[in-house]
């Protein structure tokens, strides 16, 4: 199971040691990495030991977290809401287009499902069976380092893995060269 780490704030299910917890990465034009402002990073209260988030996908910042467009609704209130406003505080797209730019762990969160369900499925054929462990291993082996910036909570992304990030930003390639 994977879940979301949180956007400025603690996401209950993601602090659980059975949870892939999810948090965000930022690539700015020049494909720089820092951790994303906006995505959440802590030390469980609930617990002890538990640091989120494992791994990280890609994730916008502040103030409005608009990076990454995607379909939806035409005119749903996701639509309009956005659409209004330069980046980054809009995604400049029309209020009725159909499109929203938009991110945050939530939308950090199917990305690594899909990595994880081509490790499940490289695996299986090779007959091999991976449990939620060997999956966050994997993951975490391979995650690209990110020591730059810091998250919501004002986490620093120093040393690897960190609190901001957990072991980086995910890598597909990588992870699934292990199998």
């Amino acid at each position: 199971m994977l879940f979301a780490a949180g956007n400025g704030h603690h996401a209950w299910p993601g602090s659980m040691r059975e949870v892939l917890s999810i948090g965000g990465v930022f690539s700015d034009a020049a494909g720089q990495l820092k951790a994303s402002n906006y995505a959440s990073g802590f030390v469980s209260s609930l617990y002890p030991g538990r640091q989120v988030p494992d791994i990280s996908g890609l994730c916008g910042e502040r103030p409005r977290a608009v990076y990454i467009m995607m379909p939806c609704p035409p005119g749903s209130s996701m639509d309009q809401e956005l659409s209004s406003g330069i980046f980054p505080d809009g995604d400049e797209t029309g209020p009725n287009d159909g499109w929203v730019g938009a991110s945050g762990t939530s939308r950090a969160t199917p990305q690594i499902a899909g990595v994880a369900a081509l490790l499940l499925e490289q695996a299986r054929s090779k007959s091999r069976t991976l449990t939620t462990d060997q999956v966050r291993n994997l993951l975490q082996a391979t995650g690209v380092r990110v020591e730059k910036g810091q998250n919501a909570q004002g986490f620093p992304a120093v040393g690897h893995p960190n609190i901001a990030v957990g072991y980086g930003l995910v890598d597909a390639g990588a992870a699934l060269a292990k199998i």
